[in-house]
C-alpha cells in the first residue's frame, strides 16, 4: 500500500511514472519487484556526498550495514540510527544517502 493524497492505496491504483508496471503481475518470472525506501533526508544532486571507500554495491537492492559509510553518513546529513527505526517491521529499512543524492 501507498499513501496518494492521504488515501492508501495498492501501487498498481496509484499514479505511477512506469504505466506498465503492473503489465505482467500474474507473471513471477517477469513481474516488477519493489522495495519500499523511507526517505529520511534528501539533497539536491550538486550536494550529493561522496568519499573512496565507502560501500558500493551494484544489486537492486541490499541491506545496508558498512558502520564506516554509516556513520559518515549520518554525521553529514544530520540524522541518527534512531531515525531509521521510525518505520514498521513490515517496510524495508533503508539507511539514509545509500541512494544516489538527490532520487526521488
Amino acid at each position: 500500500m501507498v499513501d496518494v493524497d492521504g488515501v492508501k492505496k495498492p501501487i498498481l491504483e496509484a499514479p505511477l511514472k512506469t504505466e506498465s508496471m503492473g503489465a505482467n503481475a500474474d507473471n513471477p518470472e517477469l513481474s516488477e519487484y519493489l522495495v519500499r525506501i523511507e526517505w529520511l533526508k534528501t539533497v539536491p544532486v550538486e550536494e550529493a556526498y561522496r568519499e573512496t571507500g565507502f560501500f558500493g554495491n551494484q544489486n537492486t537492492a541490499c541491506r545496508f550495514r558498512h558502520r564506516p559509510t554509516l556513520e559518515k553518513l549520518y554525521q553529514r546529513f544530520d540524522v541518527s540510527e534512531d531515525d531509521e527505526q521510525t518505520m514498521t517491521d513490515d517496510e524495508t529499512i533503508a539507511s539514509p544517502g545509500v541512494m544516489p543524492a538527490g532520487s526521488p
